[in-house]
């Protein structure tokens, strides 16, 4: 637990903590790094099955935001009263900074919080560009936070976009590298690891091709929930060098990747908003490669190109790349080795919540 007499609010009103997601453990491990540098963090999610932290927890408070909130044509109007109350309440309550995950319509919290002397970060996880008939509201809120100094960060240059210059800080996301390599050590079984949603923007269907063609490479899908194209596609084509598991939870995902050789993580610009902005989500599943020293094979795209250009190699989704890839790290010791002993460096010393944590505490600090 910190030393320090401070007390941060941390607004994540879109993770479920009964869900197995990225965002979790994103929310979760930078809220746990907090407790370094505040007396006491209050998180706030979203309505769900009561999670109970672990005892690594021990300065959070989780508020739950009640389920009314959430009903449909309402849920911004709504949200914007009670966050408005909330953010005094706590501000009386001796908490003095905020960082607020962004969403949809979000800054209602950052606003009231700033107008009452707080400090704020507003965290971007992709860049504020919605529907048309949403971006008027969402304009004139962005407009209102510029004016009241609110400190905006992301993590690709893109996300700059229709915010104030002087305003914006380009930073990065994380991973616990202190947790994850209590689970080095483990003997490799697979030659290539998949962690994350099996959708088809991750180029499924290709790297299904390259399973198939190639009997001699062992596979592992950890995947979040049950999913019946994979496990059709699995069953049809006879894979018996890919193996399933799913709905892990972080610290068995963890031990599977020490098993492993190489990571990948392929995306595809099927989206209005990844082919105007050319960035890639916050990918923590390539982080959790590199805490474990994992060379990744990555798509050619956004922030990909400078998480993974000193350890790993950067393709463009076709099968013939794919295998291409992976054959020249499984023959190519030395190059495989040197991108193995990159990543690792990288997560330690940049990738790592503690460190992303120490950086908040300073802007909120100024």
């Amino acid at each position: 637990m910190g030393n320090h007499t401070n007390k941060i609010i941390y607004l994540a009103p879109d993770i479920d903590l009964s869900k197995n997601e990225g965002g979790k453990a994103h929310v979760l491990g930078e809220v746990k790094y907090l407790q370094k540098y505040y007396k006491q963090v209050f998180l706030i999610v979203k309505n769900s099955k009561r999670n109970q932290l672990s005892s690594e927890y021990e300065a959070v408070k989780v508020f739950r935001i009640p389920g009314f909130l959430h009903l449909p044509y309402f849920r911004f109007w709504l949200e914007a009263s009670f966050f408005t109350i909330l953010a005094l309440i706590l501000r009386c309550c001796g908490y003095s900074a905020l960082i607020e995950r962004s969403y949809r319509l979000g800054g209602i919290f950052s606003i009231r919080f700033r107008l009452a002397k707080g400090a704020v970060i507003y965290q971007l996880n992709e860049p504020i560009y919605y529907e048309s008939y949403l971006m008027p509201i969402q304009n004139l809120l962005i407009k209102i936070m510029g004016k009241l100094k609110i400190t905006f960060f992301g993590t690709h240059e893109s996300f700059s976009y229709n915010l104030p210059k002087n305003q914006y800080v380009n930073g990065w996301r994380g991973v616990d590298y202190e947790k994850i390599k209590k689970f080095s050590g483990e003997k490799k079984k697979f030659d290539i690891i998949y962690i994350g949603s099996v959708a088809k923007r991750h180029s499924l269907d290709q790297v299904l091709a390259v399973i198939k063609d190639h009997p001699e490479w062992k596979f592992l899908f950890i995947t979040s929930g049950y999913d019946p194209y994979l496990w059709k596609q699995k069953e049809s084509n006879n894979l018996t060098n890919l193996s399933i598991l799913q709905g892990l939870e972080s610290d068995k995902v963890y031990s599977y990747l020490y098993q492993s050789k190489i990571g990948i993580a392929l995306y595809e610009k099927n989206t209005d908003l990844l082919q105007k902005f050319d960035y890639c989500y916050s990918p923590i599943k390539v982080h959790e490669y590199k805490a474990c020293g994992l060379p990744v094979i990555a798509s050619n795209i956004g922030n990909l190109k400078s998480l993974v250009k000193d350890c790993g190699m950067l393709i463009n989704n076709s099968k013939e790349e794919i295998e291409e890839s992976i054959g020249i790290l499984l023959k190519n010791k030395e190059l495989y080795n040197l991108y193995a002993k990159n990543a690792e460096k990288e997560a330690q010393l940049k990738y790592n919540w503690d460190v992303i944590c120490k950086y908040y505490f300073t802007l909120l600090s100024k």
